[in-house]
């Protein structure tokens, strides 16, 4: 097939193609972003719910949506105190909810110790040197390792922890 050929094929291929106007490029773009942002909102919202459960705080047996008002009002209660009793609960509880109060009042019969939260979760970076024989390091650098996520990947192994 020679090249006149092949061009004119290519342009066959390409007239039964779709190719979507920039605005609607751009909207599928802005879709597929926000869907991402809701899907990790969710992640977090689900992290921090199986934390509470954990330190004895089922919130989410009576309360429909524990990031309601209601919901939010207590946990910002506990991330100060730690814990929440359950006469204070009474002041955090807000419209429909209150038809439950004894209820969320049994089951926010916890202590959260929000210092081991912290040092457990926190994500932060942490810069540590690495001394390795140089000809490892050419033959890694040639292979495009990146040396963190091997560091990371090995320590999680080796001390036996879920990967996160």
């Amino acid at each position: 097939m020679d090249s006149y050929s092949f061009a004119r094929w290519i342009v066959r291929l390409l007239e039964g193609s779709f190719i979507p106007s920039k605005p609607i490029r751009e909207l599928r773009n802005l879709t597929r972003y926000r869907k991402s942002i809701i899907e990790e909102i969710s992640s977090q919202k689900n992290r921090i719910e199986k934390h509470l459960q954990s330190c004895g705080f089922k919130l989410s047996t009576f309360l429909t949506d524990i990031f309601g008002v209601s919901g939010r009002a207590i946990m910002e209660h506990l991330s100060y105190h730690g814990k929440i009793s359950a006469r204070e609960v009474e002041n955090f509880v807000k419209g429909r909810a209150k038809s439950k109060l004894h209820e969320i009042k049994q089951a926010v019969n916890g202590k959260v110790d929000t210092d081991a939260y912290r040092k457990e979760n926190d994500n932060r970076a942490v810069k540590k040197t690495l001394t390795i024989p140089n000809w490892l390091n050419i033959k890694a650098e040639k292979a495009n390792i990146n040396f963190s996520q091997v560091l990371q990947k090995a320590l999680i192994k080796r001390i036996k922890l879920d990967s996160r």
